[in-house]
C-alpha cells in the first residue's frame, strides 16, 4: 500500500490494493488506527485496486467501522470488484460497510 490513507472532510480514504489477508490485516488496521482521531468521522475505502480480502481482511472492515462509529461516524466503501462485493454480502458487512453514494471529496483527495 502506497500512502494508503487520504484526508477529506470530516474522514479518511483508506486505499486498499492487491490482497488484504492475514499477512497485512494487522499492519493495515494499526495505519488505520493511527489515523483516527475524535474530528474522523467518516473511513471510506477505496477498493478499486483490492484483488482479494480473506477473514483477516474483512475484520480490518469491521474494526475500522468500530472506530469511525465510536467517533459518531460511519463506514463506507467504493470501487469495489463484483467479486469483492460477493465477499461484503456473504460476510453481511452491508449495514457495517455501506457503499459511498459515488467518489465526492474522496475524488478530490485521490488525485
Amino acid at each position: 500500500m502506497n500512502e494508503p490513507i487520504k484526508t477529506i472532510p470530516d474522514g479518511v480514504v483508506v486505499v486498499l490494493s492487491g490482497r488484504l489477508d492475514s499477512k497485512n490485516a494487522a499492519e493495515t488496521l494499526t495505519i488505520i488506527r493511527a489515523s483516527m482521531n475524535p474530528s474522523v468521522k467518516r473511513v471510506v475505502f477505496d477498493l478499486t485496486s483490492l484483488s482479494f480480502i480473506a477473514s483477516a481482511g474483512l475484520g480490518v472492515l469491521v474494526q475500522s467501522a468500530g472506530l469511525a462509529k465510536a467517533n459518531g461516524g460511519s463506514a463506507h466503501h467504493f470501487g469495489a470488484s463484483p467479486t469483492i462485493l460477493q465477499m461484503l454480502r456473504i460476510a453481511g458487512l452491508g449495514a457495517v460497510v455501506t457503499p459511498y453514494r459515488s467518489q465526492p471529496e474522496s475524488t478530490e483527495a485521490l488525485a
